[in-house]
């Protein structure tokens, strides 16, 4: 599974369309692509991408720095790295410096 950088993800998007016959690719709306989008397994319809509601950490003293926000591409991430290690496979995340592979993987590792 690739994620894509946001043009690429326009490109995939428009060729998958090219070729959905059946149209049952989701409708969409500007600006966004089939990657915002999931099929439910349990009622095989499409769904957006939602990260889960996240809690601001209380107390006095709060360290930015470790602060781990889930995003729609973390949401989207983790599903990947669950379902695979559920599978008990190896996972390889890659990445540019600054696309939130370690926050990810702590995310993953703290749940």
């Amino acid at each position: 599974a690739a994620l894509l950088e946001a043009e690429d993800r326009m490109k995939f998007d428009a060729w998958l369309r090219k070729r959905d016959d059946n149209k049952s690719m989701p409708k969409v709306r500007e600006g966004e692509t089939i990657y915002e989008y999931f099929v439910n397994s349990t009622t095989g319809e499409w769904e957006k991408w939602k990260p889960p509601q996240w809690t601001y950490p209380e107390g006095e003293k709060l360290d930015f720095s470790n602060l781990l926000v889930p995003t729609m591409d973390s949401t989207r991430a983790q599903y990947i790295i669950k379902t695979i290690h559920g599978q008990k496979g190896p996972v390889l995340v890659v990445g540019a410096e600054g696309t939130a592979k370690t926050s990810t993987q702590l995310i993953f590792l703290a749940e």
